[in-house]
């Protein structure tokens, strides 16, 4: 455009020379005629001087008065600018408080939540070595049992030795009760009654004994039932003995009657027997306490056995509950984790967006202010508006460079801000839809801007070509005039009075 301006001064300029040339060329023809036409070409070129310079004063108004149009529309789209500008400032100022409140909160939410974490860590801790130190104590009252048990199975084998001990007494009372059959007549038959009773005791505590160490190698669920129905069992069984016990008494005092009628005969074999029954009483009180005894250890044993076994339940159930929690707690933590690490990602491209389209936009920004300095340099040829525009230039700058300082500043804070968002990323999903209506409205705002500079540009072009082409039709309707004014002064010297009169009175009009 400057170029076309240009060239339109110097075509304009090379108009002018030649209209001079041609008027001195005529004013040497004149002269050569006579002094009153060089006198009328005077006054015809001092007329044409006063009509360009009325024309250039005109075109020098019309001018100006674009210029100051255009230094007012100027000013306001700089100070629609700047307006815009100090809103984005505010709406990032507003956003950064926002946000810094939100960091803030969500701090002090995650700081609470790790105090909650290492609470629930301690307390587990305490509970993960109470169960320790109770599955120590099971391991080792398991291992008092396990002696007791070895205890029981040796105190068996001492009984089942102690049976067969019983028994050969037995048959050596069985055979020494033979040997005096023949002279026991009448005792005879009592003596074989309670050596059969005895014989059967000694069988049923040899098969109670056998059954027991039987039991013994069973599993635990069964020796506890069959615990049970043993020392039923022996309960019957002593009571069967007392029984016994007690006829064998009445049966000893009708012994006694019936030996007292019979004691010449009877007296070495009263002794033995009497012997014979003392020592198979100490016995069987021996085999009763000791079954007692074993009877009392099993039940003891058996109700130790099912208390440990109900705590190891116990314990098993609550480390299962802990584990699974425990587990759960984990899937927790690496969902937080990998939720953590997508939205980190998404900051961190929404913060590269954000840079590429910051600097998209100030790349613009620069090429507008840069279009707008070179407009307003082309456009201050003018000294006094020039002073003004370079003024307001000025303080453009100082406002630009205010502005840029601070939106320098914001986005130090804003990067800051998304460094430390990027632990509590969720809060800014919202923020993209925002930023994209920004972008929009900027980018609306830069087609605006453009479309109007376009226009602009195109408006002032073609007023200047037609300004270029009314100059260039005015000088050849001059160059026109010239030569007709030349052949009128040749050929029509008798017209040129007239003419010379009539050309005063319109300047004197």
């Amino acid at each position: 455009m400057e170029e076309q301006i240009q060239q339109r001064d110097a075509e304009i300029l090379a108009l002018t020379k030649d209209k001079e040339a041609l008027t001195e060329a005529n004013n040497m023809l004149l002269s050569r005629t006579s002094e009153l036409h060089i006198i009328e070409n005077a006054w015809q070129v001092k007329f044409n001087a006063m009509e360009m310079f009325a024309k250039g004063q005109a075109e020098q108004n019309f001018i100006l008065r674009l210029m100051e149009t255009e230094h007012q529309n100027l000013q306001k789209r700089v100070d629609v600018h700047i307006n815009q500008r100090d809103t984005v400032i505010r709406d990032l100022k507003a956003d950064r408080e926002s946000l810094h409140h939100m960091v803030t909160e969500a701090s002090a939410v995650l700081l609470i939540k790790k105090a909650e974490i290492q609470e629930i860590e301690k307390t587990w801790q305490s509970k993960y070595n109470a169960l320790e130190e109770s599955a120590q104590n099971l391991k080792e009252e398991n291992s008092e049992l396990r002696m007791k048990h070895a205890e029981n199975c040796t105190l068996l084998r001492r009984t089942e030795i102690e049976y067969k001990k019983i028994k050969q007494c037995n048959d050596s009372v069985s055979r020494k009760l033979s040997m005096y059959s023949n002279m026991m007549t009448n005792g005879d038959l009592e003596i074989q009654h309670i050596e059969e009773a005895w014989q059967l005791k000694h069988n049923a505590m040899e098969q109670s004994a056998k059954d027991l160490a039987e039991k013994n190698n069973l599993s635990w669920e069964i020796k506890q039932t069959e615990h049970q129905k043993l020392l039923n069992q022996l309960e019957e069984q002593v009571q069967q003995r007392d029984a016994e016990i007690q006829q064998l008494k009445m049966d000893k005092e009708a012994l006694a009657q019936t030996l007292t009628e019979n004691s010449n005969m009877l007296v070495s074999n009263k002794t033995e027997l009497q012997e014979s029954v003392k020592a198979w009483q100490l016995k069987y009180n021996a085999m009763e306490q000791s079954a007692k005894d074993l009877a009392e250890k099993n039940s003891s044993w058996e109700m130790k056995q099912t208390e440990h076994q109900k705590l190891l339940n116990q314990v098993e159930e609550q480390v299962q509950q802990r584990d699974a929690e425990i587990q759960h707690l984990k899937m927790d933590k690496e969902a937080l984790a990998q939720t953590l690490t997508e939205n980190s990602n998404m900051l961190v491209s929404n913060k590269t967006e954000l840079q590429e389209s910051f600097n998209a936009w100030q790349l613009k920004y620069n090429a507008m202010e840069q279009s707008a300095k070179d407009l307003a340099e082309k456009n201050s040829s003018w000294e006094m508006k020039q002073m003004e525009h370079q003024k307001l230039l000025n303080q453009v700058e100082e406002q630009v460079q205010q502005r840029d300082a601070e939106i320098q500043h914001l986005k130090m804070d804003k990067e800051a801000l998304a460094q430390t968002l990027t632990e509590n990323s969720n809060m800014l999903v919202s923020n993209k839809t925002e930023l994209q209506e920004s972008v929009k409205a900027w980018q609306l705002k830069y087609n605006a801007m453009e479309k109007y500079f376009r226009n602009d540009v195109a408006e002032r072009k073609q007023s200047w070509e037609c300004t270029v082409n009314r100059l260039e039709i005015q000088a050849r309707e001059l160059e026109l005039s010239l030569a007709t004014k030349k052949r009128a002064g040749i050929y029509k010297k008798g017209k040129s009075r007239q003419k010379r009169q009539n050309w005063r009175i319109s300047v004197s009009t």
